[in-house]
């Protein structure tokens, strides 16, 4: 996490943008202002970095939202060390802060998936749960994989999975391959939902193969139209 926060201090893009400097700066001034209050919120954010540096499983991958355990020992810190600042002084930080999230989360990958793939996802789910139960087949992986987990018939299997961190180059590359693709057929009597198909970071390998076998073995003349929300249609397919 260190060398994760040391090299996304001064990068725009990333989540950490500033942070190291502005606590570092922070604590300094408590320092030397001697705020003995800010004992407690120092050992608290003390404590929290040493447990996620050494304290978790050396196989843990380490995810950088681990970090807002964090967060709020050190807005305490970064707050007690803004008190007692002239007014200019405190208007100035606020707009740095401001300006300083927007250039750290403007450009994140894939903040437009939001709206597609979270926001209309849901719309479709609710508007679909009051249909009779079906599979569904979609082009997006996202919407594929959301849908029949949010609106499945039967218990989800729970598939024997490898810690990824054992892994090497060659096999996590054979990781990001579905294996098997689904099979068209098997959606008979189910639901096809058309919507974004834009592609996403983390979506399997071989999945523009399924795309294809999507458009080449689903009869589209034989859908029925059974709503649509937003941009997504939600078709019927019969099982005859």
């Amino acid at each position: 996490y260190l060398d994760y926060l040391l090299d996304g201090a001064l990068r725009p893009a990333r989540l950490v943008f500033l942070l190291v400097p502005i606590l570092v700066v922070s604590v300094g001034l408590l320092v030397y202002r001697r705020r003995r209050e800010a004992i407690i919120p120092a050992l608290w954010l003390a404590w929290a970095a040493l447990y996620l540096e050494i304290g978790t499983l050396p196989n843990l991958g380490k995810s950088p939202r681990f970090l807002t355990l964090c967060s709020i020992p050190a807005a305490l810190l970064v707050g007690l060390a803004a008190t007692r600042l002239s007014p200019w002084v405190g208007a100035t930080l606020v707009t740095v802060v401001a300006i300083v999230a927007v250039a750290a989360l403007r450009p994140l990958p894939a903040a437009e998936a939001r709206s597609s793939d979270v926001v209309a996802l849901n719309r479709v789910v609710t508007r679909m749960r009051d249909l009779p139960p079906g599979p569904v087949l979609s082009e997006s992986y996202v919407w594929w994989q959301k849908l029949n987990a949010y609106l499945a018939t039967s218990r989800l299997p729970v598939e024997r999975v490898q810690d990824p961190e054992f892994l090497g180059p060659n096999e996590r590359r054979g990781r990001r391959r579905l294996d098997p693709l689904p099979t068209i057929g098997d959606y008979r009597g189910g639901y096809v939902v058309t919507g974004p198909t834009v592609a996403r970071r983390g979506w399997p390998a071989n999945w523009n193969t399924a795309r294809r076998q999507i458009g080449r073995g689903v009869p589209w003349a034989q859908l029925v139209e059974i709503d649509r929300v937003g941009e997504a249609v939600i078709y019927r397919w019969p099982a005859r």
